[in-house]
């Protein structure tokens, strides 16, 4: 076991030290930089069930506590998301709209952690080629941390040149919510579609 992680931790020293290093980022991320306020999927689908849940009653067939307090889907996090979608258009709202709106008050200049910033700030200013490959909506890297980072969603153009720090939102922003990747149809068409993401 230790001789994986040594050599996992060479590989990513001979690609840091080469100028191709790639990080892959989910939501662990975010929630460090935030001192755990950027919400995890569940959790985002709970704040999203609450703006259609009368009395309660969507939220209990969706999710349910464990005995430790912790909140799980009781289906699939995409079917729930596409139940939720189907809500939203019931009540003639649009649910990657309420997805933007919770990420945005829960990553933004106030939610993040300064000391952190500044160490993540300063590691990709003096490591200036790495790219980030993200699955996460908010804009952590695009507005704070890499701010001359080209952004690269789904429709945009590639530069066929690979020069500074690239930020592919592989799932979508909140700068373009229609490019949010979020229900199991979202998903299929994602798996389906030919394109550079998929």
């Amino acid at each position: 076991m230790i001789v994986n992680q040594v050599s996992a931790l060479l590989n990513i020293a001979t690609s840091l030290s080469n100028d191709s290093l790639t990080l892959f980022v989910g939501t662990g991320f975010s929630r460090h930089m935030t001192n755990d306020q950027a919400p995890t999927w569940t959790e985002l689908m709970v704040e999203c069930t609450k703006t259609v849940d009368n009395g309660n009653k969507l939220s209990k067939q969706l999710f349910k506590k464990k005995r430790d307090g912790t909140v799980v889907a009781k289906f699939s996090i995409l079917i729930c998301a596409q139940i939720l979608e189907l809500r939203y258009k019931q009540e003639q709202k649009i649910l990657k709209e309420e997805i933007v709106r919770i990420i945005k008050s829960k990553v933004n200049s106030s939610t993040i952690n300064a000391e952190r910033l500044s160490r993540a700030k300063q590691f990709f200013k003096k490591h200036k080629n790495i790219n980030i490959i993200t699955t996460n909506y908010d804009t952590l890297f695009s507005d704070f941390i890499m701010p001359k980072g080209r952004v690269i969603l789904e429709g945009s153009n590639i530069s066929k040149i690979n020069t500074g720090q690239n930020i592919f939102h592989i799932h979508g922003s909140v700068k373009k919510p229609d490019s949010i990747i979020a229900t199991l149809d979202d998903y299929y068409d994602f798996i389906n579609s030919k394109n550079y993401f998929s």
